[in-house]
C-alpha cells in the first residue's frame, strides 16, 4: 500500500508533467473505483456532488461530512485524493489551519482554499486576509504527526523463567507538529508469548512534544528463543504502520 507521503510525492510531480493534470471528480465510492479503472492518475472531490447524494445543495455540507466522504474515497483507491473543501469552512486562518490539518489526517495529499466568502455583500476576501488565510493552510500542510519509539527497533526480554511474566515500557512520541492518533498497539506476528497490555486503549490521541507509555509482556511457557513482531498503527503520513522486535529466552522452569 503507498503511503501518504508517496501519494503526496506523486500528485505533485503530476502538477509538474508536461501534460495537464485531469482530476475526474467522484462523489461515492463506487464512482471513486469506476474512474480509478479508467486509467485516472488521481482524483478530486466535488463539494457539489456530494452534496447532491446527501439531497442538498452546494455548500450545505459540514466540514465533519466533507472530511469522512474525502476519507472514504482514499480508502476506496490507492491514487491521491484531493478535497473539494470550498472555503476550509472558516473564514479565519487559525480554522483553515485546523481543517488542513484535520485534512492530512483523513489522508488527503490536497484540498481547495477558496477566496469565495458566501456573502452576498462582499463575495471575496480581502486581500490581506485572503493572503493570511493561504499562509496559515501551506503552513499546516508542511507540518504533520510524527511517530517515534523508544526503544526504536528492539525490545530484548532477556532470560526469563518459563511459567513466569517480565514486563517493559514501550514509549511512543509525537514530535510532530499536530495530533498524532495511535489506532492499535499489537502483536502482528511471531510468538503468541508476547502481547501489549490492554491499557492505555487505542485508538488514543498524543498531542505534539507528547508521549503515552504502552506495556509488552513476555510469558514463555517453554525452553527456547521466542521473538515477534510489534506493530504500532497511526495517523503519521510517512510512517502508518511502525514496527519493532520483541524478543527474549525462556530458561525452563525455575524453582
Amino acid at each position: 500500500m503507498t503511503t501518504q507521503i508517496e501519494k503526496a510525492e506523486r500528485f505533485l510531480a503530476l502538477h509538474q508533467g508536461p501534460e495537464p493534470l485531469l482530476l475526474p471528480n467522484p462523489w461515492d465510492i463506487g464512482s471513486a473505483k469506476l474512474l480509478a479503472s479508467l486509467g485516472f492518475s488521481a482524483l478530486a472531490s466535488t463539494s457539489g456532488g456530494f452534496a447532491a447524494t446527501l439531497g442538498r445543495p452546494d455548500g450545505h455540507v459540514t466540514r465533519g461530512e466533507a472530511l469522512t466522504h474525502a476519507s472514504n474515497l482514499v480508502e476506496a483507491t490507492n491514487l491521491p485524493v484531493s478535497a473539494d473543501l470550498e472555503n476550509c469552512f472558516a473564514d479565519d486562518p487559525e480554522t483553515v489551519a485546523e481543517t488542513v490539518a484535520l485534512a492530512i489526517e483523513a489522508g488527503l495529499t490536497g484540498c481547495s482554499l477558496e477566496d469565495f466568502t458566501r456573502d452576498e455583500d462582499k463575495p471575496i476576501y480581502d486581500l490581506p486576509l485572503a493572503a493570511a488565510r493561504v499562509a496559515a493552510a501551506a503552513e499546516a500542510a508542511a507540518t504533520g504527526p510524527v511517530i517515534a519509539l523508544n526503544p526504536q527497533n528492539n525490545l530484548r526480554f532477556g532470560p526469563i523463567c518459563s511459567g513466569r511474566t517480565v514486563s517493559l515500557n514501550l514509549a511512543v512520541f509525537n514530535v510532530g507538529s499536530t495530533d498524532l492518533i495511535v489506532n492499535s498497539v499489537q502483536r502482528q506476528f511471531g510468538s503468541p508469548t508476547f502481547r501489549v497490555a490492554p491499557n492505555p486503549t487505542t485508538p488514543v490521541r498524543i498531542g505534539p512534544n507528547s508521549h503515552i507509555d504502552f506495556t509488552v509482556q513476555f510469558s514463555p511457557t517453554s525452553l527456547g528463543h521466542r521473538r515477534a513482531t510489534i506493530a504500532i498503527a497511526s495517523n503519521d503520513p510517512g510512517a502508518p504502520t511502525a514496527v519493532l522486535t520483541a524478543a527474549g529466552r525462556s530458561l525452563g522452569g525455575c524453582p
